[in-house]
């Protein structure tokens, strides 16, 4: 999973809807799924709590500790994460002890490719902005033939684009997800 966080362009209402499509159309058609985020704020953290409310497993992936990744978050995001830590099936943290000057966009990077290296296909909240890192991942995903399905607004297969064409997967587990 990988999406973009609320801000100017996400309204946070729209993105917890997207998140609870998400799980809806997975979990129809894969109901044995492991879900796979990187605990940021906004759709990564939706889909953990939708995860937590229906008692379907997921996995937390964080580029360093859950103590450094929130410290300059708000109270509410910060307990969240904690508690999604808690409830998670596992957490892999990538680098346990960063000094928050080596907090760079490095490390979220790296979150972002172990994400896509340990999941099947990736699910985005992508509002087409090919910039950030919800792009830098989906075109890593293409670029690992990994299929790509966006919730923005619905739930859409992704086809590869440019120098990713040739590699494009099919849909395999997803082949029933209409396009």
């Amino acid at each position: 999973m990988t999406g973009h966080r609320p801000g100017l362009s996400i309204d946070a209402h729209v993105g917890r809807k997207a998140a609870v499509r998400a799980i809806d159309e997975l979990a129809k058609l894969a109901s044995r799924s492991v879900f796979v985020t990187g605990g940021a704020i906004g759709f990564d953290q939706w889909v953990a709590q939708e995860c937590v409310a229906r008692d379907i497993p997921f996995e937390l992936i964080l580029p360093c500790s859950p103590i450094l990744l929130g410290a300059r978050w708000q109270r509410s995001d910060r307990l969240a994460l904690s508690e999604l830590c808690e409830r998670a099936a596992s957490v892999q943290v990538l680098r346990d002890h960063l000094t928050p000057i080596e907090m760079t966009p490095a490390i979220y990077h790296a979150r972002n490719n172990a994400i896509v290296r340990t999941s099947d296909c990736l699910v985005a909240f992508w509002d087409r902005r090919e910039t950030g890192g919800t792009w830098q991942t989906i075109k890593r995903a293409w670029g690992q033939r990994k299929s790509v399905f966006n919730v923005f607004s619905g739930f859409e297969r992704v086809p590869a684009r440019g120098k990713y064409c040739a590699d494009a997967p099919s849909a395999g587990l997803f082949d029933a997800v209409p396009l």
